[in-house]
């Protein structure tokens, strides 16, 4: 094989099977005995050859025992962690990646993949115990597809490594699970909005008001309003968002999820809605929250006010928890209203992408609910929602 320091060929054996044998290439150039992989399978002999023989380097030549390395040796619990070599390699070829992203990697890891793969030889993990370890979370342990395919790019994203590392020379083949397909997200009325807006005492309090009011006229995700400081409001009727906040680590996120900063258009009815809540702000530095909290210092207020604040709104206006859940409605249902109105206004796709902050115009169109009725502008169809 060129550029391996390793040769394959089979011998039939007593079983008439054909088995891969390795001989390995020594310091003075000559070939080593030949050594059994006892593998009928040229891709997993070649995998069995290439960790045999990172052994031997570690073990300073000569023919080494059975690989013992296991999944659990070779990528412990900090595989994913923030400075581990995942998130390291990540930021230094410039790709996409936080610390959230980070510990639910960590956790799917330690909690799912080492109690299943730990004592599995990397080696060992092939097709069919992959594809075993698949069918035992989507049908025995009732893991939606969506998670264990995450779950799968994880453990893939390990054995990649390990083949960069020249612990494998060959990563398994995945067929993903089937996705189990979401409740589709449910979207208010234009008559539903406009009431759920008219009176602000319908709210349990200004800053919740405020939070969903912001949400419904511009799209942004729950955890792009969190992140909002006083520093981020222009009084050009703009917002620049350029961060989330982690709910899990308490902390804002470097970045926004799609990784661009954007400026986002509010409408003047909104501006001035903000400008009262900037105003009862007790904090008011530039690294302020907007929407603060009362209890923690530097830090907003928590996400479950502001979704508890728009249900106990919903229910006064009539659309009780049963017909919430029923029709699936949420804080992010706002995003969904928002985008459709910008689409269904003929705005381009361009525009919408700046607007919401997704990738592609895919993304855009996902969002799309064709009962939302047609307009022109962008701030003309956010006054109009009023």
């Amino acid at each position: 094989m060129s550029g391996k320091q390793f040769s394959l060929y089979t011998r039939t054996n007593t079983k008439n099977q054909k088995v891969y044998y390795v001989r390995f290439k020594t310091p003075s150039g000559n070939w080593s005995t030949a050594h059994s992989t006892k593998c009928t399978n040229r891709a997993k002999a070649e995998a069995y050859a290439t960790e045999l023989y990172a052994l031997q380097k570690v073990q300073g030549g000569g023919i080494a025992k059975k690989p013992k390395m296991t999944l659990k040796d070779y990528a412990g619990e900090d595989f994913f962690a923030w400075d581990g070599v995942y998130c390291r390699n990540r930021r230094a070829t410039g790709k996409r990646i936080n610390e959230a992203q980070s510990q639910y990697k960590t956790a799917e890891l330690v909690r799912i993949i080492l109690p299943y793969f730990g004592n599995y030889r990397i080696s060992a993990i092939d097709e069919k115990a992959i594809e075993q370890f698949r069918n035992y979370l989507l049908l025995d342990r009732g893991y939606a597809g969506s998670s264990v395919n995450k779950v799968l790019s994880d453990l893939q994203t390990i054995l990649k490594q390990a083949r960069r590392d020249g612990l494998i020379g060959h990563v398994p083949e995945i067929e993903k699970a089937t996705n189990t397909p979401k409740k589709t997200k449910g979207i208010l009325s234009q008559n539903e909005v406009k009431i759920l807006f008219s009176d602000e005492t319908l709210w349990p309090d200004y800053l919740t008001y405020s939070a969903n009011i912001l949400a419904c006229t511009t799209g942004l995700r729950l955890s792009e309003v969190m992140a909002i400081q006083l520093k981020n409001i222009s009084s050009s009727g703009f917002i620049e968002i350029d961060k989330s906040w982690n709910t899990k680590l308490r902390k804002l996120n470097t970045s926004t999820k799609s990784g661009k900063i954007r400026r986002v258009v509010i409408p003047i009815k909104v501006q001035k809605i903000l400008q009262k809540l900037i105003d009862l702000n007790p904090y008011q530095t530039p690294d302020s929250f907007l929407f603060f909290s009362l209890l923690i210092t530097n830090q907003p207020i928590d996400k479950k006010v502001i979704t508890r604040g728009l249900y106990a709104a919903l229910d006064k206006i009539g659309i009780d928890e049963e017909q919430r859940k029923t029709r699936v409605i949420t804080f992010h249902s706002f995003r969904y209203f928002l985008n459709s109105l910008l689409i269904a206004g003929k705005i381009p796709l361009i525009q919408v992408q700046s607007m919401t902050g997704h990738l592609t115009q895919q993304m855009s169109a996902h969002y799309f609910n064709s009962q939302i009725g047609d307009m022109k502008e962008i701030l003309q169809i956010q006054e109009n929602i009023f």
